[in-house]
């Protein structure tokens, strides 16, 4: 019986109230059977009475047998469920409580087929939202980039130059054997059809007088000057082309390095670095007659930094750049500016030469029209 009654609890362990009920409902089952098997034994078999006796006892017994265990089966699962009630109760609650009503959607809307009232009406949140954040934003001044670049003189007319030509008084310059470089270059520039050149050899004026020798009376004009590399704040690569009036010769340019202290030996050399301060460089060519260039500063980054300088310090307003189309750098600082920018060969061989060219329009095709243009303005 001790057995039977643990056997009758063990559901409780695993299963719970639910295996009680059923324990129920088996006991309940068992008791029928019961019933119906003592009605049958009642009725006499047609047997001897020796084996009548017999059975009757087997049958007393398996039905004792039976009754004890569906009474301990009935007391176990009335205990169980007992036990459990409140359990089930409040497992009942929670899921009564956990009941959670279907969700509705929303129908899809068809943008296409709403009408135009009907779209006002749902932007119209956004919208005042968008005016009230414009009215918070700092309004910006309008950039006009109308003075940006300088117009020229009215009367003028476009001429094609080239103000950086070198020539084989410039270490490295490559010549063609058996041709006069002299005459070449002159006869060159006027094929590709250049008004003005400038011979702009580094810190030497030798060639000068042998252009005028060997074409005493040239189809284009002629401006003399020479190049130097000096040093402006932390750049030390700044290119300077120096240009000066037509009859300047070789010793009047001469007389221009000598004063700005440019020794014999740096004659032609591009890689001569001059260090006389600019703003000293920039007083003595003036005082001599002629004009600064910067050239071709915006070919690198570590050039772009004498830019500033030059424009802000200097008052400088005339570039030859690598790029004159590309001229942002210039127009996010300084739209007002009045700029000229022109673009040079910088030819070091007679197939260069032309190679860059700038369309601009002057009062005339000389170094006086070109002066014109290279005036400095200091804000």
């Amino acid at each position: 019986m001790a057995n039977r009654s643990s056997a009758g609890n063990s559901p409780k362990k695993k299963f719970g109230g639910v295996v009680a009920v059923q324990a129920k409902q088996a006991a309940d089952k068992a008791e029928g059977k019961l019933s119906k098997r003592a009605t049958a034994s009642a009725k006499p078999a047609p047997t001897e009475k020796k084996t009548e006796r017999k059975t009757e006892k087997k049958v007393e017994h398996a039905i004792q047998k039976l009754a004890k265990a569906a009474t301990s089966a009935k007391r176990g699962a009335e205990k169980i469920l007992k036990e459990t009630a409140p359990k089930r109760a409040k497992s009942a609650s929670f899921r009564r409580a956990k009941k959670v009503e279907p969700i509705v959607e929303e129908p899809i809307v068809n943008i296409h087929e709403l009408t135009s009232e009907q779209t006002d009406k749902m932007i119209k949140t956004f919208r005042k939202a968008s005016a009230a954040a414009e009215k918070n934003i700092p309004k910006k001044r309008k950039v006009s980039y109308s003075n940006f670049l300088h117009k020229g003189p009215s009367s003028g007319k476009k001429y094609m130059v080239d103000l950086r030509v070198h020539t084989p008084g410039t270490v490295g310059y490559f010549t063609s054997g058996g041709v006069e470089p002299g005459p070449a270059l002159v006869r060159l520039a006027k094929v590709k059809g250049l008004d003005m050149i400038g011979l702009t050899d580094f810190y030497s004026s030798s060639y000068i007088d042998i252009i005028h020798q060997t074409v005493p009376n040239p189809s284009i004009a002629i401006v003399p000057g020479f190049d130097l590399c000096t040093v402006i704040g932390s750049c030390r690569d700044v290119h300077i082309t120096c240009l000066f009036p037509e009859n300047f010769r070789s010793a009047d340019l001469k007389r221009v390095l000598d004063e700005l202290g440019v020794p014999d030996y740096a004659a032609g050399r591009s890689d001569f670095i001059f260090e006389r301060p600019f703003g000293e460089t920039l007083k003595i060519v003036e005082a001599a007659g002629g004009v600064v260039i910067p050239s071709q500063l915006d070919k690198t980054p570590y050039r772009q930094l004498a830019i500033a300088p030059l424009v802000e310090i200097y008052g400088i307003r005339t570039f030859d750049l690598v790029h004159p189309e590309n001229t942002e750098f210039f127009k996010e600082r300084w739209p007002d500016g009045e700029f000229v920018f022109f673009s040079f060969s910088n030819s070091t061989a007679l197939a260069q030469i032309g190679s860059r060219v700038a369309s601009i329009k002057l009062s005339s095709p000389t170094f006086e029209g070109v002066s014109e243009l290279c005036e400095r303005r200091i804000s």
